[in-house]
């Protein structure tokens, strides 16, 4: 928990460095909307691995248990995900808020809140997705291979680098589903909506109009 929590500081803050101090010009709408793709992503990325790499170990213990009838599999995952809340809560919460006032993002308390809200509802979403496919999966090891590619399908279907419209109706379904773009999304609105300080023609809401 210390690495994790050293990673988080870290990511933090080296995002922070590159985009530092960020101004309310043109060019940092779009430093803006890379900072907060990042961000989804990284934050994607961390509990996945996190939650995967722990796994196996922690089976070992659950099979035998499960051998000698003490629990069954669900009661299992749930304890597992409540204890694990504030282990992936507070190094998301350092991380946010370290690169949050070093990048200069949106002013206001409530703003900032938000933002957290939505990195730690993303990455509770994640470990919970990890867990849903530790207990349905035979091997572990293929735990982590499997998330990363539900998670590039979510990815491809995020919006961002395929427009909505452009996904073809076999796979339209998955952007409804995907976490990625709804965080996304969710950051975006919250760093930009009837925002009008931004030197120039275009503010806040024009931004988001071609998001």
């Amino acid at each position: 928990q210390v690495m994790k929590m050293c990673y988080h500081i870290c990511v933090g803050c080296l995002c922070g460095a590159f985009y530092w101090q960020m101004p309310f010009d043109q060019d940092s709408l779009r430093d803006r909307t890379g900072v907060l793709l990042i961000m989804a992503l990284n934050t994607v990325f961390a509990a996945i691995m996190s939650v995967a790499l722990s796994m196996p170990t922690q089976l070992r213990i659950v099979t035998r248990d499960q051998a000698n009838k003490l629990y069954g599999v669900f009661p299992f995952y749930l304890s597992q995900f409540v204890v694990a809340l504030p282990f992936e809560i507070v190094p998301q919460l350092l991380s946010g808020s370290i690169l949050y006032f070093m990048s200069n993002l949106r002013l206001g308390f409530n703003h900032f809140l938000i933002f957290l809200l939505f990195l730690l509802a993303e990455n509770l979403t994640v470990a919970a997705m990890v867990m849903c496919l530790s207990a349905s999966l035979a091997c572990p090891k293929m735990v982590s291979q499997i998330a990363l590619l539900v998670v590039t399908f979510f990815l491809i279907c995020s919006g961002y680098f395929l427009a909505l419209n452009s996904i073809p109706v076999l796979f339209s379904w998955i952007s409804e589903i995907s976490f990625i773009r709804f965080t996304f999304q969710g950051l975006a609105v919250n760093e930009f909506e009837d925002a009008s300080n931004f030197q120039g023609p275009v503010q806040g809401n024009d931004w988001l109009e071609g998001l």
